[in-house]
Formats: C-alpha cells, structure tokens, sequence
C-alpha cells in the first residue's frame, strides 16, 4: 500500500482513497506474484510511506515500511547587484567592479549546481527586461551560489539557471545591464572678449536658476 502523507480533502480531489483509520491518503494498493514485478509511481511533491507485506506458499511473511520524500519542484535562482549600480526603473548600469551574485534555493532535496553565461550585445542602450538570445560556452558552478564582475564596457546579456540534486532544472531566465566605466566629462564656454559677465547671486533672472557662480550672457 502506497500512502501519500496530505489532507483528506486534496486526497479526494485528486481521485486517491482516504484511510480514515491511519488518517493517511492511498495512493496505490494490490497484489502481485514473484511472476511479475510492480512498478510504483510518486505523482505527488511530498511525504509517502510505502508499505510491503509479502507471503509465501507456506504462510511465512515478512513486511517492510519506507519513506519517500517526493521533490519535482526546481530550484529558484536570484540574482543582485552589489556597488556600485543604478536603476530608472527600465535600464540598469553597473561598472566592471560591480559584482553580481546568483543564489539558487532548494527547501527539499537541494541545489545541486548553477549555470550562467555573459553575452556582449553591443554599445547599445538596452533595458534590463530585453528578449536578446545570448550564445557562448556556459559557465557551471557547484553549489547555491555564485559571484562574478563583467570586465568590458557595452549591454550585456546575463543568462541563468540553477538544477536541483534530483535534476530538476530551472526555468531560464534571462536580464540585460550596460556596464560603464567611462566618467562624465564637464565642457565650460567662455564668451568673447569684452561680453559682460553676470552675478548669478545679485542678478538671478539672468541665470535660469543657477545661484552657484558666474556665467556669460548669449
């Protein structure tokens, strides 16, 4: 007898039979011979306890319990930016010192291995949710968790997923972020020789709202 550790009435939704004397839902019951074998599924994530009884002809028995717990459900991958970043809401920025992190999460059988790779897109503006196919080797990494730094200025695109010890493998999941080393660069005009020069402190109206100094009048 195959019994699924739940409740009664998901038991009953799901077409299986409740045992209300063990409060436990059966899965799956019978008999079968040494002429053939059985071959027992698990439909459902959870706990199952799987009990045997066998008998010979001469009425010698012997019984055995096991437990199961059933997992079909992949690990969830996350990833974050650390310093330094910034975001509109739409594009994403970084440098090449910013690290990213990819943490994968299994509450069951647990993650088993990461897989991400980097893409160059171009000098392109490109939002963070973007739909680019990236090509290249993948990157595997044993365990739940991973951090990495994209050396080249330009859009890229991060690809990721994470496959649980059972091998049960992620949705993929990819995002785009524009790496920028490049500083501002600040241009001052000076007017012509002899053009008056005005102070922004005294004569405001003249300054479009910047108070901080002196500047030339076009």
């Amino acid at each position: 007898t195959l019994y699924w550790e739940t409740d009664k009435q998901t038991c009953l939704d799901k077409g299986y039979t409740w045992n209300s004397t063990e409060g436990m839902c059966i899965v799956e019951s019978g008999n079968f011979d040494d002429q053939q074998a059985k071959e027992i599924y698990f439909h459902e994530d959870s706990t199952h306890h799987l009990y045997i009884e066998c008998e010979d002809a001469l009425g010698n028995s012997a019984s055995d319990e096991e437990t199961f717990l059933v997992d079909s459900t992949p690990s969830v991958t996350q990833k974050t930016y650390g310093g330094p970043t910034y975001s509109d809401g739409s594009y994403r920025w970084i440098t090449s010192q910013t690290p990213i992190t990819l943490t994968a999460t299994d509450n069951k059988v647990g993650v088993d291995h990461i897989e991400y790779r980097v893409t160059s897109i171009g000098d392109t503006m490109c939002p963070e949710q973007c739909d680019y196919d990236g090509n290249g080797n993948w990157e595997t990494v044993n365990g739940d968790t991973v951090e990495f730094e994209i050396g080249q200025e330009s859009c890229h695109l991060i690809e990721y997923y994470s496959v649980d010890k059972l091998g049960n493998e992620e949705t993929l999941k990819k995002q785009c972020v524009m790496v920028d080393d490049t500083p501002p660069e600040g241009i001052k005009t000076i007017g012509a020789f002899g053009e008056p020069f005005i102070d922004c402190v005294q004569n405001p109206e003249y300054c479009d709202g910047d108070l901080d100094g002196w500047m030339t009048t076009y």
